[in-house]
């Protein structure tokens, strides 16, 4: 009878250090994500408010264990707010990763960016929320930016560069941080000679222009040149990434610009107005930027760039010019 006692003793002891061995592998393993997943704890969060919110967001399988981990590793009330990426990790790697607080994201705004094409990145990375960069004021930056008094908008004014942001920052302290890197890029570019507010923004529209039409330094002093010579002499801009760049302003995110955009007349279609356009139309690089503060005199009063090599071509005559757009552009 002591025997058989035993026996159904044993089996149910098994049974239930089993499935108590079980359920802690079912509900400590991870969740295999697919994708890493931007969660964010609000200041004051619980760490069962925060667990309920990473079960229902599929993080982890069981808000109990995930509160019990927090208990046993000492980080019951440790967990910082922020916004965080989370990958798949195990139970004790994402409560560790919580209780360290944000993580710094690494980003980079390469040269020629629009404003909207920065707003997506820092977007996408989850450091500001859409649309944000379009809703400030260049005005109220004005104390770290000589331009912002003036400009309308930050187009153009956010330097191309890599920078370090916490994930749900505030659009002020991002743009803070990359005009006062513009500001200095705008420093060295200029040098020491004295320019207006306005004189400063129409060099930087100068510069935003030269970025998207050459690529090379020398080439890009010529172009200013070209386009220094062509405002002296009342003479129409004729630069295409200005007529797109218009076009793309109205037409949203997947701007698809139609066969007669030439004919669109925008405040940027420099073939039907004169003068520059009334914003940059992209974020300059620093040649660019010494480029329009150092333009090079010459001859030519056209230029195109083959976009097979990157080179561009210059000439001093309209029949010149047209020759070479039938052998570099309409081959």
């Amino acid at each position: 009878m002591f025997s058989r006692r035993f026996f159904i003793f044993s089996i149910i002891f098994v049974l239930l250090v089993g499935g108590t061995v079980a359920a802690l592998a079912h509900f400590t393993t991870p969740v295999i994500l697919s994708h890493s997943v931007v969660f964010e704890v609000a200041p004051g969060d619980s760490v069962w408010k925060i667990a309920q919110a990473l079960f229902e967001r599929k993080i982890i399988r069981s808000p109990l264990w995930f509160v019990l981990q927090a208990s046993f590793s000492g980080n019951f009330g440790s967990l910082k707010p922020g916004v965080y990426e989370i990958s798949s990790m195990s139970l004790r790697e994402l409560i560790h990763t919580l209780s360290l607080g944000p993580q710094e994201v690494r980003v980079t705004i390469v040269p020629g960016m629009t404003l909207r094409e920065i707003d997506t990145l820092l977007t996408e990375r989850g450091i500001l929320s859409a649309g944000s960069l379009r809703t400030v004021y260049p005005s109220i930056f004005r104390e770290v930016c000589s331009v912002c008094s003036y400009a309308q908008s930050l187009e153009g004014l956010l330097d191309p560069d890599t920078y370090q942001f916490y994930r749900g920052s505030t659009a002020q302290t991002v743009v803070k941080t990359i005009l006062e890197n513009s500001e200095k890029k705008l420093s060295v570019a200029r040098g020491d000679k004295k320019y207006t507010d306005r004189e400063l923004y129409e060099k930087i529209i100068i510069a935003s222009l030269l970025e998207k039409e050459v690529p090379r330094y020398s080439d890009k002093q010529l172009v200013a040149g070209i386009i220094y010579k062509r405002l002296a002499l009342s003479m129409p801009l004729q630069i295409d990434a200005s007529v797109l760049y218009g076009a793309c302003v109205t037409a949203g995110e997947n701007c698809t610009a139609p066969r007669d955009v030439f004919k669109i007349d925008s405040p940027f279609n420099t073939y039907l107005r004169k003068g520059l356009p009334p914003t940059p139309i992209a974020a300059p690089s620093l040649d660019s930027l010494r480029a329009a503060f150092a333009p090079h005199a010459s001859s030519y009063l056209y230029y195109l760039t083959d976009p097979a090599t990157g080179t561009t071509h210059f000439s001093k005559t309209f029949d010149e010019h047209d020759a070479k757009r039938g052998v570099y552009i309409m081959r």
